[in-house]
């Protein structure tokens, strides 16, 4: 193997992956999955791995041979930006400046650095213009960053994507493939010889583990031609039906259905097994969580319950919702809510069966959610008029967060508010029943961002006439030293939106210390200058990619200086440019303060700059998504310190506990096959518990951790 030069991060369980993925993939054909756990930078390791690997091609190469290659990104819709991003000069390419001057490995960092192209609507596609290759058209060498929205659209079929010979594949949040990979379409991509597949995803399975097998099959793949496909499906089913990982499999279950100690007797002799069968197709590097756990009280209360939720025993858990002050129904909430599920009962004993659990958990969201569902404007049922229990307990817990802060820091040490990230399942009606779900509906997202706007607003007043003034004067000045290479339209835009940022609370209440007001002076100064002349160069594709992140890092002025609403939405039924833009305001100190999503907001985006608590406001069935959900500010980058605050919204004696104890059964299967670094919650010598002690948890682990 020729020794090249590695991409060193700085972080050292990132380097040992990409040795690890290196070596793996050198030794067969297909691809392998990086399932480090959510903050660990899956997708630096993801990059560097494919530049590693395409840097060994080049040893030995002439440089008549030494071309760039085709490197292919799927991700999700949302994430197409943070992608393009992560490939700047100040992201992954900081690590790689010395290649580009090295013959060996040029041309990894041409592909990388000036061949990216964003795919992330049908009609980029369309507009780029590929080569002729035996009667198909192929397109030419570079770094597509491809909206996977594209592979699955029935009336068009994205055949320039198929017919490319791909060097590597990227595939980011691989687990939403799902279903069976031999009739999907990645599997035409990764069929080829000579790919190699790198695919990340923190969860690999979302509730039960035999979802790993599907995930598996496209580690199966470089078989050389889509028709042989099947043949990794067979595999990854041999593979996860091999005896010693489906007896280890079964001592777990019966150890979760009845707390059987014998059951695990043998089984830790089969850990280290099942490690090495899994560690050549998967990788995981485990994560120290820094979380504190709250349930919220009626008053907006939160009473810590401890570092892990996930892993209290069954009586641990019913003694902390029985001791605990969780957000109790007046009488009128508890008449509906009775009425509600008692004509369901009824109804799902019918042969028009409702969906039970959505509509108890509407109801338990919002008022105005349940009003717009399909079975709340059939139910003939009286509605209480004053506002959801719930949703006053969101709106005091935020105001004593925010007001906690105020009352503790001065203007000499406030250099930001520790921002709110509030999770919501419910958006507005449903689609399907016949409603838009946009932003002027009144459902759970726009409910929750009208309350708390509201409540931000008082607490947080104006700035003076005097002191905004001197705001205003400082920033423009310094745009009138450091705009030369922006046109004037630009300078007009900047400077008109700087002078009503000037005017708005958080300016008003973060630069009202002249130290502070310097301190954001120096930092325009260093995004403008960044952001440089336009590109007057002769290659018309080079010249728009490259005013295309001329205008991405404009933007990023913009949305620090320009977002004005101190609570933000980002859900479906927000655009995409609408959600990028408070997506990057929430990563500056100023607005939004507060962040509503939903499950578009849960997966891939990074959160953690500035934010210190995540609030679920509605719980999931699923624990992988609330792990997605917390991971987007448990993660490597914070600026603020200490652990991070989670809350639970729960209402007493109604379908919130029973979500919660599902959900937290089904987070013992993660516990064990994909193991993070937590501390024991419960008492590990309690026998009559259905939960492993420490010493137990630790010898049936799954280890996945990449050799040195």
């Amino acid at each position: 193997m020729a020794r090249i030069r590695e991409v060193n991060t700085g972080r050292e369980h990132q380097l040992r992956v990409v040795r690890a993925a290196r070596r793996e993939l050198n030794a067969r054909p297909g691809g392998i999955i990086l399932a480090d756990g959510v903050g660990l930078g899956k997708t630096y390791e993801a990059l560097a791995t494919a530049a590693t690997l395409l840097a060994q091609r080049q040893h030995g190469r002439t440089a008549k041979r030494r071309q760039p290659y085709r490197i292919l990104i799927l991700v999700p819709p949302g994430l197409v930006t943070k992608w393009a991003t992560e490939l700047e000069a100040d992201g992954f390419l900081q690590y790689i400046q010395g290649w580009a001057k090295s013959p060996a490995t040029r041309a990894v960092y041409r592909t990388l650095a000036n061949e990216v192209v964003v795919l992330r609507r049908f009609s980029d596609l369309l507009n780029k213009r590929g080569n002729m290759r035996y009667g198909k058209e192929v397109l030419p060498p570079g770094c597509y960053v491809t909206n996977s929205n594209l592979l699955d659209r029935p009336e068009r079929k994205a055949t320039q994507l198929h017919n490319t010979a791909w060097d590597v594949v990227i595939i980011d949040e691989a687990h939403r493939i799902g279903g069976d990979l031999a009739s999907l379409p990645p599997h035409t991509l990764l069929a080829r010889s000579h790919m190699h597949a790198i695919l990340l995803t923190a969860t690999p399975f979302q509730l039960a583990p035999g979802e790993l097998r599907c995930l598996l099959s496209d580690t199966f793949g470089g078989y050389g031609q889509p028709s042989l496909w099947r043949r990794a499906a067979a595999d990854a089913k041999s593979l996860y039906a091999d005896q010693d990982f489906h007896n280890y499999r079964r001592a777990i279950a019966q150890y979760f259905r009845s707390a059987d100690a014998d059951a695990l007797a043998g089984t830790a002799k089969l850990t280290r097994t099942v490690s090495e069968l899994l560690r050549h197709r998967m990788l995981r590097n485990p994560k120290r969580d820094k979380r504190q756990y709250h349930f919220v009280t009626s008053a907006g209360q939160a009473r810590c319950i401890g570092p892990d939720i996930y892993r209290l025993g069954e009586a641990d858990l019913h003694a902390a919702l029985g001791d605990g002050e969780l957000i109790e129904l007046l009488d009128e909430d508890v008449q509906t809510y009775l009425a509600v599920r008692n004509h369901l009962a009824a109804a799902s004993r019918s042969s028009t069966r409702p969906f039970v659990a959505g509509t108890l958990r509407q109801l338990l969201s919002t008022y105005q959610q349940f009003r717009k569902s399909r079975f709340g404007r059939d139910l003939a049922f009286r509605i209480p008029s004053h506002e959801h229990p719930k949703l006053g307990a969101l709106k005091r817990l935020v105001r004593q967060i925010v007001s906690d802060q105020l009352k503790n820091s001065t203007e000499e040490d406030r250099k930001w508010l520790d921002k709110v990230l509030v999770f919501s399942t419910f958006v507005g009606a449903d689609t399907e029943e016949g409603f838009v779900s946009g932003e002027d509906r009144h459902g759970t997202a726009s409910t929750i961002k009208n309350v708390l706007e509201k409540c931000l607003r008082e607490l947080i007043r104006r700035p003076t006439s005097k002191l905004s003034v001197r705001i205003s004067t400082k920033l423009v000045a310094m745009l009138r030293e450091t705009s030369h290479d922006l046109r004037d339209q630009e300078q007009d835009n900047l400077r008109r939106v700087l002078r009503r940022f000037a005017g708005s609370r958080l300016a008003g209440l973060l630069l009202a210390n002249p130290r502070a007001l310097a301190r954001e002076a120096a930092h325009l100064k260093r995004h403008l200058l960044a952001v440089g002349a336009r590109s007057s160069a002769s290659d018309s594709e080079k010249r728009r990619r490259e005013n295309d992140r001329r205008a991405l890092r404009l933007a990023v002025i913009h949305d620090r200086y320009g977002t004005r609403d101190l609570v933000a939405r980002y859900d479906g039924a927000v655009h995409q440019e609408d959600r990028d833009r408070h997506l990057r305001g929430f990563n500056s100190p100023f607005c939004p303060v507060v962040l509503v999503a939903s499950s578009v907001g849960q997966e891939g985006i990074d959160l953690q700059r500035y934010c210190s608590h995540v609030i679920h406001y509605d719980l999931e069935w699923n624990p992988a998504r609330l792990e997605q959900r917390e991971g987007r500010v448990d993660r490597q980058g914070r600026e603020a310190k200490g652990p991070v605050n989670v809350y639970f919204l729960l209402c007493r004696d109604t379908y919130d506990e029973r979500v919660l104890h599902v959900m937290v059964n089904r987070m013992r299967w993660h516990q064990v096959l994909l193991p993070n670094r937590r501390k024991l919650a419960s008492d590990p010598s309690t026998e009559a518990e259905p939960i492993m002690g420490a010493r137990e948890l630790a010898k049936v682990n799954l280890d996945l951790r990449p050799r040195a």
